[in-house]
């Protein structure tokens, strides 16, 4: 004869363990963008280096916006993440860039799913 409330605790603690494993699953299948270091502020004419962490090769890219609109200066192409995750552009600002704090975007997508991370250049008057 089996107990039918000793059944019932039997239940919920597998529902529970199965819920706690899913929600585990679900956490680490989550991609995130960090960004570890900007140089900033930062005069025109010089370069200006971010590094974010990511996903291991997740593939990432890179939007700085000025007043006359997005930066298509070199180094601010695509690129992969490296084996650990880690990505970096430098660019050089322009000597032209009017001084103001301008939004920079990484964007990254791997395995299906993308996440950002927004940040601030601040840009000093020459000198």
């Amino acid at each position: 004869m089996t107990c039918p409330r000793r059944s019932g605790v039997i239940v919920m603690i597998v529902l529970l363990v199965a819920g706690a494993f899913a929600a585990q699953g679900h956490a680490a299948s989550r991609l995130s963008v960090k960004i570890v270091s900007l140089t900033s502020p930062i005069s025109g004419g010089k370069p200006a280096t971010i590094e974010v962490t990511t996903a291991p090769k997740a593939s990432c890219t890179i939007v700085v916006t000025y007043d006359s609109g997005p930066s298509a200066a070199k180094g601010l192409e695509p690129k992969t993440a490296d084996a650990t995750g880690s990505v970096s552009w430098t660019w050089n600002v322009g000597t032209t860039t009017a001084p103001g704090k301008w939004p920079v975007t990484v964007t990254c997508t791997s395995g299906g799913k993308q996440a950002t991370a927004k940040t601030q250049l601040v840009v000093t008057k020459s000198s």
